[in-house]
């Protein structure tokens, strides 16, 4: 029977996962996490529709840039029906 040559590195890394630190990293990870996964399964940055380097990054700029505008537009939105709900109030 034979170990795994990686075992004392996934040793290291599950010590690791139970420190405060990774906790506190881990913590600023995770909106981030999501907002790459709707990148990439609802706005197509998965694939590049261009060739070359400088190309790819315009399209991912865009890309994140027409999602910040929408989330704009949908905090804006919200702010307004909650002020004409409100005033009816």
């Amino acid at each position: 029977m034979s170990v795994n040559k990686y075992y004392q590195v996934q040793m290291e890394a599950l010590a690791y996962s139970k420190t405060e630190e990774y906790k506190l990293e881990i913590r600023k990870r995770c909106p981030v996490e999501g907002t790459g996964a709707e990148l990439v399964h609802y706005h197509g940055l998965r694939h590049a529709c261009y060739w070359g380097r400088l190309k790819v990054e315009l399209q991912a700029v865009l890309t994140a840039l027409a999602v910040n505008i929408k989330r704009w537009a949908n905090i804006m939105l919200a702010g307004l029906r909650n002020a004409k709900i409100r005033h009816a109030v």
